[in-house]
């Protein structure tokens, strides 16, 4: 997705050469792409730690019940 932003930017589809207002899209474009990727990481670790806490919580109720 980077990759493809940066040309879609870039003067003549260069990758290198951009206009200042391009430089500003891509930047954008950059900060939006690590955001969701870091957000989509704290989703994918929220649920995998609520899994951990219910089997915590399974092992819990259980131990109190075989008293």
């Amino acid at each position: 997705m980077l990759v493809y932003t940066l040309f879609f930017f870039s003067t003549d589809h260069s990758f290198i050469r951009f206009t200042s207002q391009n430089i500003q899209k891509s930047v954008v474009s950059v900060i939006g792409i690590t955001v969701d990727m870091l957000l989509d990481g704290t989703v994918d670790g929220a649920d995998s730690l609520h899994a951990l806490f219910a089997a915590a919580d399974e092992r819990m109720y259980e131990n109190k019940k075989a008293r």
